[in-house]
């Protein structure tokens, strides 16, 4: 006599199940190798057809939901050692193959940026960025502050303290010079401290320009 169960009211034999998501019928997979064949372990919980059902289903989606908000998602490893042959073989596996000390060149950063940038991008949305802060983002201002550093040694040029929180500060104004603005000869580093003494901290418009050039602008209406 062949096996059989309930759902919705509908005797279903053990080896057909109903997807509890799309409601169609999926069979059991019976290969010939043991090895291959669905355990009945896992066919008994299997109660979707797919992989795509199953993450659709508002249900299991709640499910995780409240087992991430609880702390128990992705905890089954929390408080388990390894035994010393097994840490032996992941680090056998993973040798030869980190990522220490490994940077991508200035060719390959710059496709990349080109293939992610404007439409292309999932965060575009319609231009809305201003041209200073895509300068700022960008991989070539990144290297630049990069280098500012390195030729300083990461030292302040003003107080000569070392490390911290820097900044690579423009000599000539980033907004009055943008032939300037990735010339590292343009560039010095400074601690926050002192960088907030420039006059030209944080500075805009009419007053960036009186305060670099010494003069008092005049706003006519």
């Amino acid at each position: 006599m062949t096996e059989s169960y309930w759902i919705n009211s509908i005797t279903v034999p053990s080896s057909t199940k109903i997807c509890r998501h799309c409601g169609n019928v999926f069979h059991r997979p019976m290969e010939k190798d043991e090895r291959t064949r669905q355990s009945i372990t896992l066919w008994r919980r299997r109660v979707y057809c797919s992989s795509k059902c199953c993450t659709a289903d508002p249900l299991y989606r709640e499910k995780l939901r409240v087992s991430a908000k609880a702390g128990h998602y992705g905890t089954w490893m929390r408080g388990k050692k390894l035994k010393p042959e097994t840490r032996e073989k992941i680090a056998a596996a993973n040798r030869g193959h980190s990522r220490s000390g490994w940077s991508l060149s200035d060719d390959t950063r710059s496709r990349m940026s080109l293939s992610r940038r404007g439409d292309k991008s999932s965060f575009w949305r319609g231009g809305k960025t201003s041209k200073n802060a895509l300068i700022r983002s960008s991989y070539q201002y990144k290297n630049w502050r990069t280098a500012v550093f390195a030729r300083d040694n990461f030292t302040c040029v003003d107080c000569g303290v070392r490390g911290g929180k820097l900044h690579a500060d423009h000599i000539k104004p980033f907004a009055l010079f943008p032939d300037l603005r990735l010339d590292i000869s343009n560039g010095r580093t400074l601690c926050v401290p002192c960088h907030k003494k420039t006059p030209t901290y944080l500075k805009s418009g009419r007053k960036l320009v009186e305060a670099v050039h010494g003069i008092t602008v005049e706003i006519i209406s």
